[in-house]
């Protein structure tokens, strides 16, 4: 994945970043989405125009977390802790 600025995460070959909305930090978002909006932290944005799929952690594996309510899973791999809180996902 290339680093398309402000730290987002853009999937694909050739994948373009034109600047615009604001992708706050390490924001995976799928081949040809078109962002339209700002975009939380940790979101997963597909489609066009992009919407909001799921969460991602910052290793690029997919959170088991609903878009909006709260809860918390803790990645296996880095033990890092996920924190939803109504429609935002934080690191605890």
């Amino acid at each position: 994945m290339a680093d398309g600025g402000l730290g987002c995460r853009l999937g694909g070959a050739r994948a373009p970043w034109r600047g615009g909305p604001a992708a706050g930090h390490l924001h995976p978002l799928a081949v040809c989405a078109v962002v339209n909006r700002n975009v939380k932290p940790f979101a997963l944005m597909a489609g066009v125009p992009a919407r909001q799929i799921g969460w991602m952690s910052a290793l690029g594996e997919r959170v088991p977390l609903p878009l909006a309510g709260n809860g918390e899973w803790i990645c296996p791999n880095t033990g890092r802790r996920y924190v939803l809180t109504r429609a935002s996902l934080s690191l605890a």
